[in-house]
């Protein structure tokens, strides 16, 4: 078992912060669209001590609602996503589908 921690960056002051803690695992809000950016951030993680195994990805409305032509042009850039997570050594993406929004007190 290990520590984890989801939704923070990969800035010096973030990553010293999750290895003062403990955390050796990481999501992130990396754009997903962007090769590049996603390698640069597992290996800035990785510099740290931290592996960055998964990033956030946003939902659009128009999949699950079924809305053309932009449903089509959706899943085909979230199929873009999937590869280059896989390209740059991501161990998978997620997201949070939810059609009321989270409540917090």
């Amino acid at each position: 078992m290990y520590v984890g921690v989801q939704g923070i960056g990969t800035s010096k002051i973030e990553l010293e912060f999750l290895r003062r803690h403990g955390v050796t695992h990481m999501d992130s809000n990396a754009d997903a669209g962007n090769l590049d950016e996603l390698v640069q951030q597992r290996e800035t993680a990785a510099a740290a001590g931290v592996n960055l195994e998964m990033i956030h990805i946003p939902l659009a409305e128009s999949i699950p609602l079924a809305v053309e032509p932009q449903r089509d042009q959706d899943i085909d850039e979230i199929c873009r996503w999937i590869e280059n997570a896989g390209k740059s050594g991501l161990r998978g993406l997620n997201y949070n589908f939810s059609t009321v929004g989270y409540a917090r007190t």
